[in-house]
């Protein structure tokens, strides 16, 4: 559950020496403290696990899948998978927190191997975990967030399409909508938007496009927001002292799900506001996105 905590001071971090791939410092070597972390390349030196469980469609046998020069080892997804899809149980969180994303649910598991090519599903040159916007989605269970005192960097992109409204990230939602990246079709226009607490912000038009995403709100701030590529794209939301029940990334309990891909969800259990430039930078270092 997301509950209501004490406040955590903002943290200033150091530049970051390197992009966080296969060698230098990592992105969670320079920027600790992560209360959950999730993606396709190894965000820390000390973390010695696997990046993702996945099972092949065709026999549905499970394998872990480790990295490789600092990358997720697309050679042993590709031989775990061979002709058949593979797709995602579980995105093991890097933080040393054991707060893993999971989805047991067959049908809802997001795609990060395509048998047909047969290839690694990919963005902009990196692997990705496909969402199909149809119930694919994992679930998370962080305990000990406080909503007005947290953080979120996350890699995506959304593939919006029709009438259709799609959620982009989904933290805290609870009746109403407490922390929710939210892809609402407005008109003609598909639009990024933000909900926090009960307020929604006016949101601007969304592409289907990678993009850096970063939610921040705490006492640094002074409120919350929501940026992308560097820039806020959202109104100033006032803090709330709501609490929440329900962690998802790409659901939110509403039914709405998300269509596009991921690569890269952390969680600071802080307010990130001093450090968020130099934190944007490490991951645009990697990815490229603007």
């Amino acid at each position: 559950m997301l509950g209501l905590g004490n406040s955590i001071n903002s943290i200033d971090f150091p530049q970051p020496a390197s992009g966080g791939g296969g060698g230098g410092s990592k992105m969670l070597d320079t920027f600790s403290g992560a209360t959950a972390a999730y993606s396709l390349r190894q965000l820390s030196s000390s973390y010695s696990g696997n990046c993702v469980l996945v099972r092949r469609a065709s026999d549905d046998a499970e394998l872990n899948i480790g990295f490789s020069g600092g990358e997720l080892d697309t050679s042993a997804l590709a031989t775990h998978c061979g002709s058949s899809d593979g797709f995602v149980v579980t995105w093991y969180d890097q933080s040393g927190n054991s707060n893993n994303a999971t989805q047991s649910t067959a049908a809802n598991q997001p795609r990060i191997y395509d048998g047909s090519g047969p290839r690694h599903i990919s963005e902009n040159g990196k692997p990705a975990i496909e969402f199909d916007g149809s119930g694919d989605h994992f679930d998370l269970s962080i305990s000990g967030l406080n909503i007005n005192n947290m953080s979120v960097h996350t890699v995506s992109r959304p593939n919006p399409s029709g009438t259709s409204n799609d959620a982009g990230h989904t933290l805290a939602a609870a009746g109403a909508v407490y922390w929710i990246h939210f892809i609402q079709r407005v008109g003609s226009v598909h639009k990024d938007r933000f909900f926090y607490g009960s307020s929604l912000d006016t949101g601007v038009d969304v592409d289907n496009n990678q993009h850096l995403y970063s939610f921040i709100a705490g006492s640094t701030a002074g409120f919350a927001a929501m940026y992308r590529d560097g820039t806020k794209i959202s109104a100033d939301l006032t803090l709330t002292s709501q609490s929440s029940n329900s962690q998802e990334i790409g659901a939110f309990i509403g039914g709405i799900t998300f269509e596009g891909t991921k690569q890269e969800f952390i969680v600071y259990g802080s307010d990130t506001t001093n450090s968020r430039t130099n934190i944007e930078s490490n991951i645009n270092t990697f990815y490229s996105i603007f």
